[in-house]
């Protein structure tokens, strides 16, 4: 190589030298520039999102039409990622109500200056009362916002497409919040039903309903009666400073099928008088849902359901509690009979340590085959009978330090052989009283 050339290679190195060097410089210079990096947006996630719901109603109606593709929003958000619980169909009563796809979906997260969720419940190819309501798409979306200084939320995204109401003009988009009329030989309907509650500057919540039906006719064709009210597509959402020391958490329901059992069965069985505790607590109240009965044929009756939850303080530091207490139960024709079946679970944070508790969880009498068992069963139970596997007053205490929740299911029953009493498919689950609490920090 030549002179020349070795001029212009050392030229080149030094040309890169001065240039990384530079960069080297600016980086230096930007660390020590930059500002601490921020905590991420102080509090907790609320809301929760469903297709359809009915309250006030009974028998096979209630059963179908229970909190249909509902899903919470959880405390912590979901790390800006979609979760989503969805039904393909329904067909309910007759020619009260069918749909198509029936979603609920939730999505939550935080950066360094800025939390974020959007929960949306949807509805397509909508059909209520024999097509005296029909609409293509009802989407209800509630969306907050939360900065250091502020907390904002909207309904931003909540439409309708091509809603057909008796009478009326067809509507696409969204009318004024809380449009109100009557429904000849109905009652009462409300169209973009909103509101904000709690609407403080460090704890707010959006609910948008978009459309809520509440029965004042006495002779409706659909055996529905006065007071009943039908939900289609609710969402709500927002957020909450809360200096609580901890995050509360806990679900309670009568019953719950799980998919393998089957489309039909799984929305029949639902999740009955379902009842969470919220991230913050219920403000040291005890709160409540019931079921009157559920009657899904030879699988599953059950009367008298009733829930509770409560979150708060407690002289032994913050608690979380939820109970499931049922007044008689029927499964699979006879098969298992019970009666005053009570879970409760418990999660206290004394001390700064978990401190679970199952107690006065239990029967009153309790009958499989035909043979009675004694009321006081011993957590874990467990009896195999015509294929199918039937746990008795199931406890799941984790130890103290695990974030995992305090579980008891009074009965949970498991098909375990393709030969069984039930004709139900292999991993088919029933589990009938249910209560859950936790707390993590």
């Amino acid at each position: 190589m030549d002179g020349t050339g070795r001029s212009g290679l050392l030229g080149c190195r030094l040309a890169l030298t001065r240039r990384s060097l530079a960069v080297v410089g600016a980086v230096v210079m930007g660390l020590a520039g930059a500002a601490p990096a921020e905590a991420a947006v102080n509090g907790v996630f609320k809301g929760d999102a469903f297709g359809v719901n009915a309250t006030g109603v009974a028998g096979q109606i209630a059963v179908g039409l229970g909190k249909i593709s509902f899903i919470p929003c959880p405390c912590k958000g979901t790390n800006n990622q979609l979760q989503a619980n969805t039904v393909n169909s329904l067909n309910v009563g007759n020619h009260l109500l069918s749909s198509g796809v029936v979603t609920g979906s939730v999505k939550a997260g935080k950066t360094s200056s800025l939390a974020t969720v959007t929960d949306t419940g949807a509805v397509a190819n909508l059909d209520l009362f024999n097509g005296l309501i029909t609409a293509d798409g009802v989407t209800a979306v509630a969306k907050g916002s939360a900065t250091s200084s502020s907390i904002t939320v909207d309904a931003n995204g909540s439409k309708f497409v091509n809603l057909h109401i008796s009478g009326r003009p067809v509507l696409n988009g969204l009318p004024d919040p809380n449009t109100t009329f009557t429904l000849a030989g109905i009652g009462q309907v409300v169209l973009n039903k909103q509101s904000v509650n709690p609407n403080k500057a460090d704890n707010k919540r959006i609910t948008v309903e978009m459309i809520v039906i509440t029965i004042t006719n006495a002779a409706n064709s659909f055996g529905l009666p006065v007071n009943a009210k039908i939900t289609i597509a609710h969402a709500s959402a927002g957020f909450t400073r809360t200096t609580f020391p901890v995050i509360l958490k806990g679900e309670a329901y009568a019953a719950l099928a799980n998919a393998t059992i089957g489309k039909d069965l799984q929305t029949q069985i639902g999740k009955q008088a379902d009842i969470f505790v919220p991230c913050e607590g219920t403000n040291g109240a005890t709160k409540s849902n019931n079921v009157a009965s559920i009657d899904v044929g030879h699988v599953l009756n059950l009367s008298s359901g009733h829930t509770t939850a409560f979150g708060g303080p407690t002289p032994d530091g913050p608690s979380a509690k939820t109970t499931s207490e049922i007044a008689s139960v029927n499964l699979f024709s006879g098969l298992i009979r019970v009666t005053n079946l009570k879970a409760i679970s418990q999660t206290t944070f004394k001390n700064g340590t978990r401190v679970r508790s199952t107690s006065g969880s239990g029967f009153g009498t309790i009958v499989i085959i035909g043979v009675s068992l004694p009321v006081h069963i011993a957590p874990n139970t467990t009896v195999h009978v015509l294929g199918l596997t039937i746990k008795l007053n199931e406890q799941i205490v984790p130890e103290p330090s695990s974030f995992s929740p305090t579980v008891v299911n009074m009965i949970k029953v498991t098909v375990t052989s393709h030969t069984n009493a039930i004709n139900l498919p292999v991993g088919s689950q029933i589990i009938v009283g249910h209560a859950d609490s936790g707390i993590t920090t």
